[in-house]
């Protein structure tokens, strides 16, 4: 019986390791592959799981080894050693595989859990939020990290968009965009892919749908595909009150809780020591910024510090609680406040903020608080309702992150001392046109077809890093997870087999050269239309005019539309290199409007600005020449057309806080003086 049991051991050990680990996802490879590739991420619980699952594997190795040692001692040996090469204990080796087993297990059901997250995420996007509301733990008490809250992403990629399109709109022919630093490129790229996995959709219509009742409740869930339902209705003294915004709070029972914020109501937060009620506080703060930009209501923040928060208009940081009432004061009666307080506020404050009609976020216990969120051992509690919910938040890396992408996205563009000459390539032979939806072209205006979706990406993403085509970079670039060499190699492949196939080369050349080193070189004859254009504009600066104007004419027949409309390449975006690719589109605009307006050539400058405002509309400079060619015709009534064109589209959009430009508010007076001045010395 005791043979019996030390082989069933025996094939317990050597079959249960192996399989479990290799269901479990880590082979002997896939381990040491994730034990270095979590290394350098600094994902030190995956790694740590990597490297067990790596010294199991040399634990079953070992007894291996030593049960073949130990079969041969007893066949070929006549000294039979009752002392055994492998373990003295066969217990030791029983132990070790069923600790294995379970590790293995757990591993697996991570492993399947992690699979069916991403599965349900890319699944989810019909119904918005379905995988985020699936994939979290409501018992945790830590704050949700920053891509859980959907609301917040897609306001804060808008309000990314809006600040850039601004400054595009109010920059110089020939400027250039301020590159993201590298921590801004990663915050940007994990927004962009947190949008490309959930929709905001059907979220955003419960919000809608909330702020647009009149006796909407206090705190509501909303499940995919449904309607919100009340949690905590609002007081009967304030349901006349019209709600102020409407931000997402967290998570509980498999719905998100939506906050309806309204004047003169208190929501108390539970400080704590850890800075978990600041994490949470922060989100809300940053939802409430983006929520309620153009609407009118005032955003003061205190405690807070000016690089935790992004830099919009209606918010202000207050330094103290005598400079916070003063604020309100000072606002109070022109506009509604929401103030959001990381410290403890007294009660005499509490009580003159709440007269004032603020509504008031706020760290501390308060017992007469509309809303309160208690952090107890179980995790976050929901008053006067007791339920657990799980809160968004941000961390202090992430919202020192998101303030500094707002930051950097500001920046104005700036025109360079010296504009260097880049010739023509006359030679090309291949065109990657990326103004407008991307596509492949001969010489001869024949589009080339790929197999592969990823092939005109590569492409792209070749063209527009001349300095540093490599392999390793490209697969960085456009997968967002480790791909498989197969995978990448597939891709070359068809990239060089149809251009090959379209445009062949000398026997001798490829458009892909093979290399045995991480270079992949591209072949020089392939070009692009910003090529072409930017070499317009800079062989436009030093050749006559009416050659300029020939080139430039060339080149903006290139332009379509928006740089890579139609695609949704996360390095465009983040790289910056979409923002210089209209402002070169900007430039050469500008460029021919100026000179078809020296030669009286009103239609060619109505042509030219045409093709810009279609890459940007809003544009100053280009609709100041549009003004100025009506003007020479003298149809005043054009010239104010634009105009009023103009403050339409300012007022539309929220994001812009509806100032028209003083630049342009000058030379449409100007112009209708100076018209106006000429028409009556003509009459007399």
């Amino acid at each position: 019986m005791k043979r019996i049991g030390l082989v069933c051991t025996w094939f317990f050990f050597m079959l249960g390791i192996p399989t479990s680990l290799t269901l479990g996802k880590f082979a002997p490879l896939a381990s040491l592959v994730g034990i270095r590739s979590n290394l350098s991420d600094g994902n030190w619980e995956r790694c740590l799981l990597y490297v067990t699952s790596a010294i199991l594997w040399l634990i079953w190795t070992y007894g291996l080894v030593a049960f073949v040692i130990d079969i041969w001692r007893l066949k070929y040996l006549k000294n039979r050693s009752r002392s055994s090469f492998g373990f003295r204990r066969w217990t030791a080796l029983s132990a070790a595989t069923v600790w294995s087993l379970m590790f293995t297990s757990n591993a697996t059901a991570f492993t399947s859990f992690t699979e069916t997250e991403v599965a349900t995420l890319e699944d989810s996007r019909p119904l918005a939020s379905k995988g985020e509301i699936k994939s979290i733990d409501l018992s945790s008490p830590t704050p949700l990290a920053l891509s859980a809250s959907t609301i917040f992403v897609t306001g804060m990629l808008k309000f990314v968009h809006s600040r850039r399109q601004n400054v595009l709109r109010e920059s110089a022919p020939h400027s250039r965009s301020h590159a993201l630093s590298q921590r801004s490129q990663s915050t940007l790229k994990e927004l962009q892919l947190a949008e490309g996995v959930t929709s905001s959709d059907g979220i955003r219509y419960a919000v809608n749908y909330l702020m647009g009742r009149e006796r909407s409740p206090i705190l509501a869930s909303w499940r995919p595909s449904s309607t919100p339902r009340a949690v905590i209705h609002r007081s009967t003294s304030r349901i006349a009150s019209s709600p102020l915004c409407c931000v997402p709070l967290g998570l509980l029972d498999g719905e998100v809780i939506l906050l309806t914020l309204s004047q003169g109501e208190v929501i108390s937060v539970h400080p704590d020591q850890e800075g978990t009620s600041r994490s949470v506080i922060a989100h809300l703060a940053h939802s409430i910024i983006l929520e309620t930009i153009g609407s009118g209501t005032n955003v003061i923040a205190y405690g807070f510090s000016e690089f935790e928060l992004i830099n919009a208009p209606h918010l202000s940081i207050a330094n103290s609680i005598k400079n916070l009432i003063e604020q309100v004061t000072l606002n109070g009666s022109a506009h509604s406040i929401v103030v959001c307080s990381v410290n403890s506020l007294s009660e005499e404050s509490v009580k003159q903020l709440r007269n004032f009609g603020c509504c008031l976020i706020m760290a501390s216990v308060d017992p007469e608080a509309d809303v309160a969120l208690i952090q107890n051992d179980h995790g976050w509690i929901v008053q006067p309702t007791k339920q657990l919910v799980s809160l968004y938040g941000l961390s202090v890396n992430e919202r020192t992150a998101v303030s500094r992408l707002a930051s950097e996205v500001s920046r104005p563009t700036a025109v360079p001392s010296v504009v260097g000459h880049l010739p023509c390539p006359i030679e090309w032979r291949v065109i990657v046109r990326m103004l407008g939806p991307v596509e492949v072209m001969t010489r001869e205006g024949k589009s080339i077809r790929f197999e592969k979706s990823k092939s005109i990406e590569l492409l792209a993403w070749l063209t527009t890093h001349r300095s540093r085509q490599s392999r390793s970079a490209a697969r960085t670039a456009l997968w967002e997870v480790n791909v498989q060499d197969a995978s990448f190699t597939n891709v070359v492949s068809d990239v060089r087999r149809n251009l090959e196939r379209a445009s062949p080369l000398l026997e001798s050349e490829e458009w892909l050269a093979r290399t045995l080193t991480d270079a992949l070189p591209l072949h020089e004859s392939v070009t692009t239309d910003i090529e072409l254009l930017d070499a317009s504009i800079r062989r436009g600066l030093s050749i006559d005019s009416d050659s300029a104007l020939m080139e430039l004419r060339d080149a903006l027949e290139y332009v379509r539309d928006l740089p890579f409309s139609g695609t949704n390449y996360l390095w465009t975006d983040s790289e910056g290199i979409t923002t210089q690719l209209t402002l070169s589109v900007m430039t050469s605009a500008v460029m021919a409007s100026e000179l078809y307006l020296e030669r009286g050539d009103t239609e060619g400058v109505f042509w030219a600005t045409g093709r810009g405002l279609k890459v940007l509309p809003g544009h100053e400079e280009l609709l100041g020449l549009r003004m100025r060619a009506h003007a020479l015709k003298g149809d005043l009534a054009a010239v104010r057309a634009e105009w009023s064109s103009h403050q339409r589209a300012i007022s539309r959009d929220v994001w812009s806080g509806g100032a028209t430009s003083p630049k342009l508010d000058d030379l449409c007076r100007s112009l209708l003086q100076a018209t106006r001045q000429g028409a009556y010395s003509g009459s007399e």
